[in-house]
């Protein structure tokens, strides 16, 4: 099977790690310096989503598999869909969601950091000794 991983962090390295472990035909954009050792590495940026869909098709990949947030947001699952390749990955709508409530999240933890949100408690944290 030939797969195109998108991304280029430690999850991306992961998710290419194990797939080459299974035979897989690996091909990652833009992927990294460990990823390139599973993987062919393409020069196209994660969130640029018609540079994927191109690089996709050129290459007639099987299975697309989308690691970061930033691309599913902008709907790359959702084009590379319209062109009939398989993808991994939430659509638009559903990382759109996922991301939203990211930021909540992370807002709402560094309101509570702050001290200025009521219902939040930062505790210190507690050691039992030192060794």
């Amino acid at each position: 099977m030939r797969i195109l991983v998108v991304g280029s962090g430690a999850r991306e390295h992961a998710l290419a790690w194990r797939l080459s472990l299974a035979g897989h035909e690996l091909h990652a954009a833009p992927g990294n310096p460990g990823i390139a050792r599973v993987a062919q590495c393409h020069d196209t940026g994660a969130s640029d989503v018609e540079a994927q869909v191109a690089l996709a098709r050129a290459l007639a990949v099987d299975l697309v598999v989308v690691g970061p947030e930033a691309p599913l947001a902008l709907g790359l699952v959702d084009a590379l869909s319209a062109q009939g390749i398989a993808a991994f990955g939430p659509t638009r709508a559903a990382a759109g969601a996922g991301v939203a409530s990211i930021g909540r999240i992370r807002s709402k933890g560094r309101a509570c950091l702050r001290g200025g949100t009521a219902g939040c408690r930062v505790l210190p944290p507690k050691f039992e000794s030192l060794s």
